[in-house]
């Protein structure tokens, strides 16, 4: 049975990945920084305390993975990415994909309220973070996947995902349910590798 890394597995997309991955019966390495948010009692699933930004308990989370998922919302994008790359069980992986935004000019999803009352200079900061982050994974030598979306609900689900090359128009907001679904379905298809596109529902 293969086994997925979900990062930022404490979030509210983390979380949902971290239930749909079970729900398909793959074992799963949650990465979070407080394991008492995932109160998960399931053999298939296994919680590690870790902190992206700093490196602590990558290596660990990604041991024996197949595949590795980042729902991880941070204000500093690159200064992760740059790290995660450097990790030597990411090496391993079939295919590591990068939940990112669809439009770098307004701050990373999570950190909109944060930011709201910060000078207009911080956001473009976060914009050029952001795309920093994207080009280290295209020159990292691994099998990614950034899959960038404009913006997330805690709806229900059950709208058809759709996607669009960078240029052309995005879809429309996207629900966490839906979006997990739409990865776990992709994470080992093939076509998927070396490729951002934006991911959403029909506006």
């Amino acid at each position: 049975m293969s086994k997925i890394a979900i990062l930022g597995a404490g979030g509210r997309l983390g979380g949902r990945l971290v239930h749909e991955a079970l729900d398909r019966q793959m074992r799963v390495n949650a990465l979070t920084r407080d394991p008492t948010r995932l109160r998960i009692a399931n053999e298939l699933c296994n919680v590690f305390k870790g902190n992206v930004e700093t490196g602590e308990g990558v290596e660990a989370a990604l041991a024996g993975c197949r595949w590795v998922v980042s729902a991880v919302s941070s204000p500093h994008p690159a200064d992760f990415v740059s790290r995660l790359v450097k990790a030597h069980n990411v090496r391993k992986v079939d295919r590591l994909v990068f939940v990112s935004r669809a439009d770098d000019t307004v701050p990373v999803h999570g950190f909109q309220e944060r930011l709201a009352s910060v000078i207009g200079h911080r956001t473009r900061d976060v914009a050029r973070d952001i795309a920093a982050a994207h080009e280290l994974l295209e020159v990292s030598g691994l099998p990614w996947l950034v899959l960038k979306t404009n913006g997330l609900t805690d709806d229900a689900g059950g709208k058809q995902v759709v996607t669009s090359e960078p240029g052309q128009p995005r879809p429309g907001p996207v629900s966490r349910v839906d979006l997990a679904r739409f990865i776990l379905g992709v994470i080992d298809a093939p076509g998927w590798h070396s490729r951002e596109v934006n991911v959403g529902t029909k506006i």
